[in-house]
Order: structure tokens, then C-alpha cells, then sequence
């Protein structure tokens, strides 16, 4: 049937024929497109038939979707689990790779979706784009390995630009010709002079040898030996030493060489009884020293050990093998049911205040004998710090670990702790 013109036409007038019906059809068209894309896009065929036709998929929301080729790459980009990639998803995981790199700093990331140059239509590739500046090649290689790196890019389109170091333009400071020298007048030559005489100095005396007074404890005594400068020096030494001595009888046995010089040193050897004896000879070996000029006293006097306290140790020893001392196995531990024993020990060692103890500890063979010497001492600590908590000096214990014993055929009596007197 022959189209009616506009004058016989008698329908609705936005249908009339001619711009109003161009229009009305083609947002008839547009909208199908639209909401068809749309519809077809909720489902994965749908989603295969619009790539075919080389459509973008798009999401609920509108954004564009990217192909992933690998699941576990999609999976992990799909940020809210919806099942779908957005291009928004994949720059941000994008630009996070990138920002995070420290050496890339000034690189800015993006993304572009391209069609694949060999692919089928509606085949795309998902392209990182970097731009920016860089300080070298090498950088600029890492930013285009850092971006491949990140799921679901196929391509880097690597626009980077390399900063070239700015040249040394320090010009070198010009030099300026030396002047030119005239040379110099002529120099009459001066009158010989006469050589004074040669004359002779006074030589100094000659310098003795440093003297040395040994102060000698022997039998309670102190026996001053040695050579010195005079008779002055012996008397000084002697009589400031006595004056000292306080009760302690002292021997001049000192010999007189002039040729030593008037410097020296005494000397203080030997052993003293104890601790008051000991005193008293360091006074008077001090004031030998100051007599003689001789300046600070080299003291190597020793102080006898304390007598041992009878049956100090035996009685320790005792309590341990009518009670042993147990440990937690393998540990330094102390089990609660020892802490009788350990509370009999410290009562024996604060009745015998001048008894100092070496606290012994033994292993059996199991193990290594490196980790037995170690937990041997650890248990001998273990046995001293209890003692100390129970109000016995810490000064008087030492705790020594002795490693593997095979003292005993029963293994576990190899397991022990001993005590002995140790000296002063």
C-alpha cells in the first residue's frame, strides 16, 4: 500500500510521517539495543553474544567488564564477589602493584582495553599503560615487569621515559702564566770566616739502674730484701715499716749499692694467715714505699684459705643421699617435693657461717655430653639460687656443672648433686 502523505495522514501527529517518525523509531531501536545489551549481559551466553559482536560486557551497575582467561586470576580481582571483573577492578589492582613498588615512584598506571590483533571479534586484551619518568632502563624494564605481574594483563604499553643525568658543566677554573723572573744580579762573594773553636761540654754522671726493696712475709714475719742507692735509704725504709707493723716483726736484710739511682719500687710477696695479718703488712710495705719514693706499692700478696669447717660437706652430702635433690627431666627444674631437703641444706650452711661451698652437678650418659656439661650447670644454679632464697650469702656458693658421670652402675645415681668446701 502506497504511503499516505501529510495531508491524508489522520493518526497520532508524533507519528506523522517524516522527522517525528525518524525520530520516535530510532529511540524505539536504541532502547532495545540498551535493555537487550543489558538483559543478555546477566547471563554468561549472553555475555558470549554480546563479545561476538564485539559489545563491551557491562555490570549492573554500568561499569565495563574484562575478560580473565584464568578463574583463579578472576576470582581473586573479582573485588565484591559478584561473579564479574570490572576494568575499574583490575587498573585498581593496577595502580596498587605499581604505588607499592618504592623504586617506582613518578610511574602512573592505567588501564586500556584493546581488541586482540589476531583474535576473533570481540576478543580483547586487557593493556597496562605506563607513563611517567624514570632514572634508568632498569627501572624502567621493572615497572613493565611489576605491571604483567598483576592478574588478568595481557600487554604492557610501556611509554616510560629514562631521565639522562644532567652533564658536568663545572668548567675547570682558567690558569693564568706565571710572570716571567729576571734574573737575578750577580752576587759578590763574601769573606772567609774563621772557625771558632771547638768546645767541649761537661758530661753528666751516668744514670743508675732503678733499685727494687722485695718485702717477703715468711712465717709471720716481713723480711725486706734487696739493694738501695745508701745507708739513708735502708734506715728510712726500715723505720717506716716498723712504725707500721703493728705487732709484725720486721727483718732488714737490705744491702747498700751506690750505683744505683734514686729511683726504685718495693715489692710485697708471700702469704698472709688471713685477712687482719694481711692488713697490717700491706701498711707497713705502703709506708716502705712512700720512704723510699718509690711510689705505689706492687702488691702481690696472697691470703691463706679459711680452714675447712669440719663436716660441713659430709653433712650436705648426706641430706642429698638420704633425699635426693630432683629435677623436672631434661630441665633445671626443681620439684616441689624437694623443697624439704633444700630447707635442711640452707639450715646446716647458716649454722657454719664461715663454711664457703662448691655445689657440684652430675648427669648421666643420655644425650649429647655438650648438652650434659650444660644442664649439670644449670642444675648446680638452679640448687645455689634456692639456697640463696633461703637467706644463706650469695658470696659463699659456687655452682659448677660437671657434665656426664658414670660414677655409679645405676644410671640414675649418676643423676646428683654433691657439695664440697671451697676455699676462702
Amino acid at each position: 500500500m502506497a504511503e499516505n502523505s501529510d495531508d491524508e495522514y489522520t493518526g497520532p501527529a508524533w507519528y506523522r510521517p517524516g522527522k517525528n517518525r525518524d525520530l520516535f523509531l530510532g529511540l524505539v531501536v536504541l532502547g532495545v539495543l540498551l535493555f537487550g545489551g543489558l538483559g543478555l549481559n546477566q547471563c554468561d551466553d549472553g555475555r558470549e553474544l554480546l563479545s561476538r559482536f564485539g559489545l563491551a560486557d557491562v555490570t549492573d551497575d554500568g561499569d565495563v567488564a574484562v575478560e580473565i582467561d584464568d578463574a583463579d586470576d578472576a576470582d581473586e580481582l573479582d573485588a565484591d564477589g559478584d561473579g564479574v571483573v570490572t576494568a575499574d577492578d583490575l587498573e585498581a589492582r593496577l595502580k596498587a602493584a605499581v604505588e607499592d613498588d618504592n623504586d617506582l615512584d613518578g610511574v602512573e598506571a592505567s588501564l586500556d582495553i584493546t581488541d586482540a590483533p589476531d583474535g576473533e571479534a570481540g576478543d580483547k586484551l586487557n593493556v597496562a599503560v605506563l607513563t611517567g619518568a624514570v632514572a634508568s632502563q632498569a627501572i624502567k624494564d621493572d615497572a613493565e615487569e611489576v605491571a604483567l605481574d598483576v592478574p588478568g594483563i595481557d600487554d604492557v604499553d610501556n611509554q616510560l621515559e629514562v631521565e639522562e643525568a644532567a652533564p658536568d658543566t663545572t668548567a675547570a677554573p682558567e690558569t693564568t702564566a706565571a710572570p716571567e723572573t729576571t734574573a737575578a744580579p750577580e752576587t759578590t762573594t763574601a769573606p772567609e770566616t774563621t772557625v771558632a773553636p771547638e768546645t767541649t761540654l761537661p758530661v753528666p754522671p751516668p744514670v743508675g739502674d732503678p733499685f727494687q726493696v722485695v718485702g717477703q712475709v715468711a712465717d709471720g714475719r716481713l723480711v725486706l730484701t734487696g739493694a738501695v742507692p745508701s745507708q739513708a735509704v735502708a734506715d728510712g725504709i726500715v723505720d717506716a715499716a716498723t712504725a707500721e707493723a703493728d705487732g709484725v716483726e720486721v727483718v732488714n736484710e737490705l744491702t747498700i749499692d751506690d750505683a744505683l739511682g734514686d729511683d726504685g719500687s718495693v715489692v710485697l710477696q708471700g702469704e698472709a694467715a688471713n685477712d687482719d695479718e694481711a692488713a697490717v703488712l700491706r701498711a707497713a710495705a705502703e709506708a716502705a714505699a712512700d720512704s723510699a719514693g718509690a711510689g705505689d706499692l706492687d702488691d702481690q700478696l696472697s691470703v691463706a684459705a679459711a680452714p675447712e669447717p669440719p663436716g660441713v660437706a659430709d653433712d650436705l652430702n648426706a641430706l642429698v643421699a638420704e633425699t635426693k635433690i630432683l629435677f623436672d627431666s631434661g630441665l633445671a627444674t626443681i620439684r616441689p617435693e624437694s623443697n624439704a631437703v633444700l630447707d635442711d641444706l640452707a639450715a646446716v650452711l647458716l649454722d657454719n657461717p664461715d663454711a664457703n661451698i662448691l655445689i657440684e652437678g652430675f648427669t648421666d650418659t643420655d644425650g649429647t655430653s655438650g648438652s650434659n656439661l650444660v644442664l649439670s650447670q644449670n642444675r648446680a644454679d638452679a640448687v645455689r639460687q634456692a639456697l640463696i632464697t633461703r637467706e644463706v650469702a650469695a658470696d659463699r656458693l659456687t655452682a659448677r656443672g660437671q657434665g656426664e658421670s658414670t660414677t655409679f652402675p645405676d644410671k640414675a645415681d649418676n643423676r646428683r648433686i654433691e657439695f664440697s668446701v671451697a676455699a676462702g
